[in-house]
């Protein structure tokens, strides 16, 4: 699909109201606003890329994406008119983008992943023959986060393995694609649960678990 990129560049501190006129036509905006990068202060220690650290502070950049059944000219027309009705300072630009099948075209680079001394988490849609001792776990992550390449998954998965005792009760908060609710499952787990902020991770993760045969509990919560 082609989409239009419309681009409204702003002064950092009207950034708020351009979002607030632009929300009216699509609330999904894109903002680019460095102003307060170095204010981050949380406890992950965070490592900030030069170029953002030499990014310009003053300004903000707001896009909203049109899809080809709407018109870029009626659009930038009326957010021009809100801007000037507004006493807003700004710079529209218009580009066309191509639309790439993101939850599609990384499948291609997707193979089977082996974890710990047994964990093998197999994409859903290709064939694997497993060991006769061999845990495997189907995978299609979608668009959660979630596919066992990830360190931190692959170590938690590893840790599981090495640490939990069948019938244990288990629960994934921050689930994503379900995948170490389910691979806890297939070591043996008890009760088990999974917990995401994203209904979509867990439409996503009880998709998966199905696939696997496996009952889990998946539930939005904060």
């Amino acid at each position: 699909m082609k989409y239009t990129q419309i681009k409204v560049t702003c002064l950092s501190r009207e950034l708020d109201r351009v979002s607030a006129v632009m929300s009216a036509i699509d609330p999904a905006l894109m903002i680019e606003d460095y102003s307060d990068i170095e204010d981050m202060d949380t406890c992950y220690g965070e490592l900030i890329d030069e170029s953002l650290l030499n990014a310009d502070r003053e300004h903000a950049w707001v896009s909203l994406f049109l899809t080809e059944d709407k018109s870029a000219a009626d659009t930038v027309a009326f957010l021009r008119e809100r801007f000037t009705a507004e006493g807003l300072e700004t710079a529209i630009s218009v580009d066309g983008v191509d639309e790439a099948d993101w939850e599609n075209e990384w499948r291609k680079y997707y193979h089977p992943v082996h974890i710990g001394d047994r964990i093998t988490v197999v994409p859903a849609w290709q064939e694997y023959d497993a060991r006769e001792d061999e845990v495997t776990v189907k995978m299609d992550p979608g668009l959660a986060f979630g596919t066992g390449t990830h360190e931190t998954t692959r170590l938690c998965a590893t840790l599981l393995e090495k640490y939990m005792s069948e019938g244990d009760t288990v629960l994934d908060v921050g689930t994503g694609s379900g995948i170490l609710a389910i691979i806890a499952r297939k070591l043996g787990a008890g009760e088990t649960a999974g917990t995401d902020i994203d209904p979509v991770a867990v439409r996503v993760a009880k998709e998966n678990a199905t696939d696997n045969g496996e009952e889990i509990n998946f539930f939005v919560s904060d």
